[in-house]
């Protein structure tokens, strides 16, 4: 199939003109903007993630380089990634719902679409990477498709609902835990108990011995081996992780973004002023509550203090800072600041799973046993100059490839599966259309 005019209407790229750049921008940004948190869990083992004193120690330049990326980045971008990420369902539904005509139609579609996102996440996470998002925004898509036609009052009232159950949810494991070791002091005859209490703590606060025996696994073990190695931990971290947080969270922020998409934020319609006011509300409470949780950090001591801090400093910052990003980057949208760039970041953002995948191929097979091997030998501050790298490359080339190919390569391969139908790829010289 050469010419996208030998297509049926429904299964059509949209054109140009349909797409909203503002999401495409956006979503570009916390594309990005996900790299240096997620390059800690590429390079280190699980506690370095969590413990910001592990990997390189909690000063100089490594402790700057922690700040940077809790400051800027961390939640911040997931954040603002899983409110588009609901956006981008919604305009995918809707628009199939007008084409076809027929909600039984565009439902099938939807699902086929979410149904094989799970499929690439589950692979994703267990032949490459445990960090995988994708299973979790395919199995929440397919909640949230049942609430879109809400109102956006209601969308922000179950999301609100939604998102202080994870609040619960995180306090109170919190609290779970803290009663469990008062329990173990109290009766340290009971050896199992302890031994499980110590094996938790040694995994947040873990010794240079056990570190580097995990490092060495990892820098060791060939491309199955190490699927092997990490499948129950791979298993168990996306359950546990997917019950207990992920879920509220996730599902909530999607809600937001449709309620947010259906008022019109993306459309660049509103006043600057009130542009003005995101940004100063946003940053104006999530600074503060940031600059809280980077105090915390300094003296987490365990897993119980590390998810309370989860659930109130750093929850409530994400969503605020998220807000912040979203109004000045519409704010230089509107206005046309830095045109050149926001146009290379929309691209990165039409290509968002392709450079989402390969974030994972390049870091894996740099630091994973089947590539370089240097899993656990790179400090903090040596991710950065990866990472920057990444940026410069994906904003190179996301632009050059969609001037000749109307999908990133992932992306064909979903929409073609999606439609179980060869999709158009490279463009013609006779048409500007825009990939969906």
């Amino acid at each position: 199939m050469n010419t996208v005019e030998s297509m049926p209407a429904s299964v059509k790229p949209i054109a140009s003109g349909e797409r909203i750049q503002a999401i495409d921008v956006l979503r570009g940004f916390a594309l990005l903007g996900i790299l240096p948190v997620n390059m800690i869990a590429f390079a280190h083992v699980q506690s370095a993630y969590e413990n910001p004193a592990v990997a390189g120690g909690f000063t100089g330049v490594n402790y700057l380089s922690w700040l940077i990326t809790h400051l800027i980045f961390e939640n911040k971008m997931v954040t603002l990634f899983s409110m588009l990420f609901g956006v981008g369902l919604f305009i995918q539904v809707d628009r199939a719902e007008k084409k076809r005509g027929r909600v039984g139609s565009a439902r099938g579609l939807y699902f086929r679409r979410v149904g094989w996102l799970l499929l690439f996440g589950l692979i994703h996470a267990y032949l490459y990477w445990y960090g995988d998002v994708l299973t979790y925004y395919a199995l929440i898509g397919m909640l949230v498709y049942w609430l879109r036609r809400l109102s956006p009052r209601w969308l922000f009232t179950i999301g609100a609902i939604l998102l202080l159950i994870g609040t619960l949810a995180l306090v109170g494991s919190s609290v779970l835990i803290d009663m469990a070791v008062d329990y173990v002091k109290a009766h340290p005859e009971r050896v199992e108990d302890v031994k499980d209490i110590e094996q938790m703590q040694a995994g947040f606060r873990p010794s240079p011995e056990l570190i580097e025996r995990e490092s060495k696994q990892v820098r060791d073990a060939g491309f199955l081996g190490l699927a092997r190695l990490r499948f129950w931990s791979t298993l168990s971290f996306q359950v546990q992780g997917f019950v207990a947080f992920v879920l509220w969270r996730f599902s909530g922020l999607m809600l937001f973004g449709i309620a947010l998409y259906k008022m019109g934020l993306f459309s660049l319609q509103w006043s600057n002023r009130v542009y003005w006011r995101w940004v100063f509300i946003g940053f104006g409470v999530g600074i503060p509550l940031t600059i809280l949780s980077v105090l915390e950090h300094q003296s987490l001591a365990n897993i119980a203090q590390m998810l309370r801090m989860m659930g109130t400093y750093d929850y409530y910052a994400s969503l605020f800072m998220a807000a912040g990003y979203i109004g000045i980057i519409l704010l230089a949208m509107k206005n046309q600041w830095l045109p050149a760039l926001t146009k290379r970041m929309a691209a990165v953002g039409q290509m968002a799973f392709t450079n989402y995948l390969t974030h994972t191929l390049i870091c894996t097979a740099i630091f994973h046993g089947w590539g370089l091997a240097q899993f656990g030998l790179w400090p903090r501050y040596g991710l950065w100059f990866l990472a920057v790298t990444i940026w410069l490359m994906q904003l190179i080339v996301s632009p050059i490839w969609l001037k000749h190919f109307y999908f990133g390569p992932c992306e064909w391969v979903w929409r073609s599966l999606t439609y179980w139908k060869r999709q158009p790829m490279r463009r013609s010289n006779e048409t500007t259309l825009m990939s969906a």
